[in-house]
């Protein structure tokens, strides 16, 4: 994760830190809440005993990940598609220098 955000937040102009710093804050308390729930989902009385309940419980986690992850892709691509006809965010993307990283 550190690599994640080192990359992240060092990717863009100096005047976008910030926005590229609450990104990746947003994105890392994210990922704590996802593990949170699917171990929430994950854990059921006999789950350690049972190969039964604990293929059940394994599988309910897979498919509640899948689907929080489908919601994000969607949200993710519904404010893409809202953004890219907006000329303001097409003359700032035109503005902004290339960046060479070292």
């Amino acid at each position: 994760m550190p690599t994640v955000s080192h990359e992240s937040i060092g990717s863009v102009p100096a005047s976008y830190v910030g926005v590229a710093s609450g990104i990746n804050s947003i994105r890392e308390s994210g990922a704590v809440f996802g593990v949170t729930l699917l171990a929430d989902i994950f854990t059921r009385p006999d789950v350690s005993t049972d190969p039964a309940v604990f293929a059940s419980a394994f599988s309910a986690a897979l498919w509640a990940g899948a689907a929080i992850s489908l919601a994000g892709v969607l949200a993710a691509l519904s404010a893409g598609a809202r953004r890219r006809g907006t000329p303001a965010v097409q003359s700032r993307v035109a503005d902004t220098p290339a960046l060479v990283n070292d």
